[in-house]
C-alpha cells in the first residue's frame, strides 16, 4: 500500500509498511508513564516536558533520517483502579491523541503537518486486574523540527459531552488511573520516500 502526498513542493510515493523500515537495525523504543507527566486533575491529559529526541534515538539515527515513524505498541494500567472513574461509559470509550511532533498528513495535500494525531481508540475498563490494550496498528509519521519536544497524550470522547465538547469528564475524587504507554520509533530510509 502506498500513500501519495506532497512534501516540500514535490510528489513522493511513501510506503508506510515497507519491510525495509521494520527490518532496519535502527529502532528506538521508549515508555511514557503518566505518573512522570504533568497531568490534569482527573488524569485525562498528560504532558512530558523536554524530551530530547537526539538522546532518545541516538546521534546516528537522528542525523541519518529526516522522517520517522512513531509506532504505538501498548497501553497498560495496574490493578486497584478506582471503581468510579469517568462520569459515563462515553467518558471511557475514548480516542487517545498525541501532540508535540510535526505529524505528516498524507491524505490531505493542503495540510502536510498537523500538531496532533490519533494513537488509537480504546475502551478503558473499570474492572480489577491489569487492563492492557495491544498493538493499535497505528503508524504516525513525523519530521524533524527540533531536538527538545513536549509530548502530550490526551483522551477525547467519541460523542460530545453534555457541555457540547469532546472532553472526557470525571471527578477529582476519582481520577482516571495512571497508564504506561510504550512506543517504537523507526527512521524512514530515503529510498522509501522517492521523489516522483
Amino acid at each position: 500500500m502506498s500513500l501519495i502526498g506532497t512534501i516540500d513542493g514535490g510528489y513522493y510515493n511513501f510506503s508506510p509498511l515497507s519491510t525495509s523500515i521494520f527490518k532496519a537495525n535502527e529502532c528506538a523504543s521508549f515508555v511514557l508513564r503518566t505518573s512522570d507527566a504533568v497531568s490534569n486533575a482527573i488524569l485525562t491529559s498528560h504532558t512530558w516536558k523536554n524530551i530530547n529526541l537526539r538522546t532518545l534515538m541516538g546521534n546516528d539515527m537522528y542525523d541519518k533520517y529526516d522522517l520517522f515513524m512513531l509506532k504505538p505498541n501498548q497501553q497498560a494500567t495496574a490493578a486497584n483502579q478506582p471503581s468510579a472513574w469517568g462520569t459515563t461509559l462515553d467518558d471511557r470509550l475514548t480516542v487517545l491523541n498525541i501532540q508535540g511532533l510535526p505529524f505528516k498528513n498524507y491524505f490531505n495535500s493542503s495540510t502536510l503537518t498537523t500538531t496532533s494525531s490519533v494513537i488509537f481508540n480504546t475502551l478503558l475498563t473499570r474492572l480489577g486486574g491489569v487492563a492492557t490494550t495491544g498493538n493499535s496498528g497505528s503508524i504516525l509519521t513525523f519530521g524533524k523540527y527540533q531536538e527538545l519536544v513536549d509530548l502530550t497524550i490526551f483522551y477525547s470522547r467519541f460523542v460530545k459531552n453534555p457541555a457540547g465538547n469532546y472532553q472526557t469528564q470525571g471527578t477529582v475524587g476519582s481520577p482516571f488511573p495512571h497508564f504506561v504507554f510504550s512506543f517504537e520509533i523507526y527512521g524512514i530510509p530515503k529510498e522509501d520516500v522517492e521523489k516522483k
